[in-house]
Order: structure tokens, then sequence, then C-alpha cells
């Protein structure tokens, strides 16, 4: 009779042990922290591709004349100045 005990008390620690570990991790301050700097680094590197796509467009402007060019430019423009203001508000909420 003592056998089956020893086991469900090991699984119940085993259980217990677990839970408290997977609750700590995905829920701690720590990795909350951990993500908001993630998503701050990728939005930083997202506003280093928006500013290489003006500078590609001014390329392709100098290098291929249409009539869309200054539409190009202007989009271009717009994208990179969104992109400097979604990372700038998020790097401030994340203070």
């Amino acid at each position: 009779k003592e056998f089956p005990d020893a086991i469900d008390a090991y699984n119940l620690k085993k259980e217990k042990m677990t839970t408290i570990e997977v609750d700590s991790i995905l829920y701690g301050p720590y990795y909350v922290h951990f993500i908001g700097y993630v998503l701050l680094f990728i939005e930083f590197v997202y506003v280093f591709f928006a500013f290489l796509l003006v500078r590609q467009i001014k390329l392709m402007n100098k290098s291929f004349k249409t009539p869309m060019g200054p539409f190009f430019t202007f989009i271009g423009k717009i994208h990179f100045i969104a992109a400097i203001v979604v990372a700038g508000i998020s790097f401030l909420v994340l203070l």
C-alpha cells in the first residue's frame, strides 16, 4: 500500500513544481521585459530597413525616370516617418 501512495506523492510534487516553474517563466517580470526589448529591437531594425527603402527609391528615380517617381518618393518618406513614430512611441511606452 505504501508504494502507490509514494508514486502519487511524487507525481503531485512533480505537477506542483512544473506549474510553478512554467508560471514564473511565462508570467514573470523578466519575461515580459525581455519580450518588450525584443519587439523594440525588431522595430528599430524595421526603421533601418525603411531608411534603406527610401535610399533605394532615390536610386531608382535617378536611374529610371517615371511620372510616378515623386509619388513613390513621397510614399517612401511617409513610410519612414511612420516607422520612426511607431518605434518612438513603443520606446516611450517601454520606459
